[in-house]
């Protein structure tokens, strides 16, 4: 079966659209709301801008960043799987379309099971990244 260019990008446009907005809007948030003294510190040290910008800022806007991932990791998965069962003729998603069809309820039960085991072993992953870089924030770094 082949797959026509045009629904798979549109089905990566869909997905990247629904990811951009809460990663970027929680970054954003993270970067705005870096305490003033961490930056009045560092420019008493004689910090250039760019250091306040890579040094100070985007790692204080970390565990925002970090948990709009792990919220984007569930609405690419959610939206992949809409793409899949509306537009693309293949993957998970449209399995589960055209087995239901069919009436083949235990081929939809199995391929739920593994898109299932599959979303849980990446955010599992996911969270296990997240803990490994910032675990600063516990105060006790553990390599």
């Amino acid at each position: 079966m082949v797959v026509s260019p045009s629904a798979t990008f549109s089905a990566v446009g869909l997905i990247a659209l629904a990811v951009w907005f809460p990663v970027t809007m929680l970054t954003v948030s993270g970067i705005a709301n870096t305490r003033a003294s961490y930056l009045d510190v560092a420019r008493t040290l004689g910090a250039s801008r760019w250091y306040l910008i890579f040094r100070v800022a985007i790692p204080a806007a970390m565990p925002a960043s970090s948990s709009g991932c792990s919220w984007d990791w569930e609405t690419s998965f959610l939206t992949l799987v809409v793409a899949e069962t509306v537009g693309v003729k293949s993957g998970l998603g449209w399995y589960v379309s055209w087995a239901q069809g069919w009436a083949e309820y235990g081929k939809v039960f199995a391929a739920l099971i593994i898109m299932a085991a599959f979303f849980s072993t990446i955010m599992t992953v996911l969270f296990k990244v997240r803990d490994r870089v910032l675990n600063w924030q516990k105060g006790v770094i553990k390599w």
